[in-house]
């Protein structure tokens, strides 16, 4: 795992998961799909950070 803060090429790569298509993308316990900014996960912009952590993996870049 890494934790946040996060530099801005890994919220980039963070960004790219979420929106690949072929790969479960970070959730909350409620299901809504989390966004990445510098300081971990939020549910909404300007929302609270509610995870701060992601998968080492998350940070590669994503083929196909």
């Amino acid at each position: 795992m890494i934790k946040a803060p996060w530099t801005d090429e890994q919220v980039n790569r963070l960004i790219e998961w979420q929106n690949c298509g072929h790969v479960h993308p970070y959730t909350s316990e409620n299901g809504t799909i989390l966004i990445p900014t510098n300081n971990g996960w939020v549910e909404k912009e300007n929302g609270p950070v509610v995870q701060d952590w992601a998968h080492e993996f998350s940070f590669q870049k994503i083929s196909g």
